[in-house]
């Protein structure tokens, strides 16, 4: 994979700093292979030095291990339940809860690189603690505007969502308050809970994708047999599939990190596309996107109190 511009930077900064420092980035434009370009820089400048890098689930574990053996020049050891890591590895991955066991016998060389960092904030405090306690932490995140975490990360490099789609790094957002009146292959579909999940997924005769459903079942998705997946939480941050063009959000949400998340999947440069399109934005659904985008172009995540009337129609995409 070649590295692009905004990488070759975003490494130099996170290797010049000490301390908690945070790269921000929209989704998709590949934090984590900046991640792990850092970690195995981190690793060959000396012997002594490893590495902890934590996901928030199994699933984003499970494939930062798979995507570490390929990029990082180390074995890459997966830590969970019963399984443990050798006592002499330096690349090891683990989820935000089971880090703090590695880090009470961590040094100060030691890296801990928390992916989606925004988890570490005032509202989950044991991942906010487990940042704090580490002398050299860098977390990655496409928002990190969680209550907090400026704190957790006080030091911040920023690739602007604007700049991301100049350099073509991503497809331009379209957005509409209705719900599709089509069927295009990749749609995701996001809802409140688990059973309203399955249940549409029941009725349309597509697919849904929650709680312990092996990522194995997203095949018939994955290959265009079945246009239509609905999910809740999962696939809402962290999971890269650049063919989906579509999301559709039937449920309301005051969050600017979950719609900027959710937006995200379908952002993704593919040649396929030439734009991602997002349904279903509309009352404070829309509030909260308007906010997400631009904390997205901001150093500071204050820009929230900013109201809906504040936003020009020139600023912001079309709403259709």
């Amino acid at each position: 994979m070649q590295t692009r511009a905004w990488q070759d930077a975003a490494i130099g900064w996170a290797l010049s700093q000490s301390g908690h420092r945070l790269i921000q980035a929209p989704p998709g434009t590949g934090k984590s292979y900046v991640g792990y370009m850092i970690a195995a820089r981190w690793l060959a400048a000396s012997p002594r030095n490893r590495v902890f890098w934590a996901a928030p689930s199994i699933a984003l574990c499970e494939q930062a291990q798979a995507r570490a053996w390929r990029y990082v020049g180390t074995p890459a050891f997966l830590c969970r339940a019963a399984l443990r890591a050798p006592l002499g590895a330096r690349f090891v991955v683990t989820t935000h809860q089971s880090a703090i066991r590695y880090l009470s016998a961590a040094r100060p060389t030691d890296l801990l690189i928390f992916d989606e960092a925004h988890h570490a904030n005032q509202h989950a405090l044991a991942n906010f603690s487990t940042c704090a306690r580490h002398t050299q932490c860098l977390g990655l995140s496409a928002s990190p505007w969680s209550p907090g975490c400026e704190w957790a990360f006080p030091q911040r490099w920023v690739y602007p969502l604007t700049q991301a789609l100049a350099d073509g790094v991503l497809v331009p957002p379209r957005l509409y308050e209705s719900v599709p009146r089509d069927s295009v292959p990749y749609t995701l579909h996001f809802l409140d809970s688990v059973r309203e999940a399955r249940m549409a997924a029941q009725r349309s005769g597509a697919l849904s994708f929650v709680q312990a459903d092996p990522v194995s079942s997203l095949s018939p998705w994955l290959k265009g047999r079945i246009h239509n997946l609905y999910v809740c939480g999962r696939l809402g941050e962290g999971y890269d599939v650049p063919p989906c063009a579509r999301v559709v959000i039937h449920r309301e949400t005051k969050s600017p990190i979950w719609i900027y998340q959710a937006l995200g999947r379908a952002l993704r440069r593919h040649e396929s596309k030439p734009h991602g399109e997002a349904y279903g934005i509309h009352g404070s659904t829309a509030d909260a996107l308007w906010c997400a985008l631009l904390l997205a172009d901001a150093r500071q995540s204050t820009l929230c109190a900013i109201g809906r009337s504040e936003h020009s129609t020139e600023q912001s995409p079309t709403l259709t």
